[in-house]
């Protein structure tokens, strides 16, 4: 009974040692901080408690955007934790798969470290919009996790993504079992790089091989209907799949059916659609507002976007850039200047986009002076904004000078234009 009773104190000692999260220590700490903690100030704090742990990585940084920290912060702080595994390094792996460099970097440190990957790593490392697939792919064989299926489905799709689409296809014919998930990605690949044949004969076979079609299937199956302008596939696919009940009718479900009807040309077809949709958010309605202004109907685009505006839905950059460039089609000078208007009484930023299609629809107004203020507002002045309005002087006959008194200084700070070299 003695030893027992010794060795009590000495397991609760331990016990103790160990952080543990209370929520009202954290709401406490909340309340109390005047300021929000910096990065550093946050890692600091908790670095001294979470070292205790061999292999633990501190909260903030694997919950917290990639771009938030410097990289060598990153591993500044990896460097401190003692005996990291293979869990640790997959936690980094997932909070950085926006940051293919320090993803790679982080896992050059574990293989240097000698910490075997699990089944885990080479799909997180995929996933981390890396452009070199394949490298992965060779150190996937090497450690013996090649024909995991999970990391096939994943290879595949980001193959797909990265415009390989010969290298995704080859892994999908020699994969041993193929589900909806490698369906799915490679008709988006398929889809994607315009070979919508190609999407539907797999579309095809997959029904005929028994694999269940899910609202991601469908949705691809509408893209390739549209870009072929089949609209009596897409009408069965819809009818087959959505209407009975097949697939949920969900907003991409939707959305994508109205793409096909607009990339159909089939205006009427597509608004049956759009006013069919359960729900409408503010992806279905740039869908709609922005067929209808490849189909030249502007005039529809404008009332459109009033009625959203009614539907207390908020447009967004792309929204008011297709609303500014119907304005400037139907000679609308009154319209365009209140979505300027609207646009700083929301204090939007003048992005690269919106910058564009002001001193598009202001140069076809023939108001130079107006193109050149937006000109000067615009917050990023890459090539986009420049042909704007070098398009803009040159339509309203004052190319020369507009661009010797006008664009002078703008030369000096961002480059001359291309088009001029």
């Amino acid at each position: 009974m003695q030893p027992n009773n010794a060795e009590k104190p000495e397991s609760q000692t331990k016990k103790e040692t160990i952080p543990r999260r209370n929520s009202s220590n954290c709401s406490k700490s909340t309340l109390s901080s005047s300021s929000p903690a910096s990065p550093t100030t946050l890692h600091s704090s908790h670095l001294s408690s979470f070292t205790a742990y061999p292999s633990l990585p501190p909260p903030a940084l694997t919950s917290s955007p990639s771009s938030s920290f410097p990289r060598a912060y990153v591993l500044s702080i990896l460097n401190q934790i003692r005996r990291p595994d293979v869990s640790t390094y997959n936690a980094l792996f997932r909070a950085f798969t926006s940051d293919p460099n320090t993803a790679i970097l982080i896992y050059a440190k574990m293989h240097r470290e000698g910490v075997s990957p699990n089944k885990h790593t080479f799909p997180l490392l995929l996933k981390s919009k890396t452009h070199i697939p394949f490298q992965i792919f060779a150190h996937s064989i090497k450690f013996g996790f090649a024909s995991d299926h999970f990391f096939l489905n994943t290879l595949l799709s980001v193959s797909a993504k990265c415009g390989f689409i010969e290298s995704a296809r080859k892994v999908f014919d020699e994969m041993p079992q193929r589900d909806v998930v490698g369906y799915t990605a490679l008709m988006d690949g398929y889809v994607r790089t315009g070979r919508a044949r190609e999407a539907l004969n797999l579309f095809l076979e997959m029904r005929a091989s028994g694999v269940a079609v899910d609202e991601v299937a469908v949705v691809s199956a509408f893209s390739a209907a549209g870009i072929l302008c089949c609209v009596w596939l897409g009408r069965w696919i819809h009818g087959f799949y959505v209407e009975s009940g097949r697939v949920v009718r969900d907003v991409y479900v939707s959305t994508a059916r109205v793409n096909m009807y607009l990339k159909c040309g089939c205006c009427d077809g597509a608004m049956r659609a759009f006013l069919d949709m359960p729900y409408r958010n503010s992806v279905s309605w740039n869908a709609l507002l922005a067929g209808f202004v490849q189909l030249n109907k502007f005039k529809d685009v404008l009332l459109l976007f009033d009625a959203m505006l009614l539907e207390k839905v908020e447009p967004n950059e792309a929204t008011l850039a297709t609303a500014l460039k119907a304005s400037a089609h139907l000679g609308s000078l009154e319209k365009g200047m209140w979505l300027e208007s609207y646009i700083g009484t929301r204090k939007l930023e003048l992005t690269s986009v919106l910058g564009t299609a002001l001193i598009d629809m202001y140069a076809k107004y023939g108001c130079v002076e107006e193109a050149f203020r937006v000109f000067e507002m615009t917050c990023v002045k890459d090539v986009y904004p420049w042909t704007a309005l070098i398009h803009g002087v040159a339509m309203n006959g004052d190319a020369m000078d507009g661009l010797d008194t006008r664009g002078g200084n703008e030369r000096g700070r961002h480059g001359r234009p291309e088009s001029l070299l």
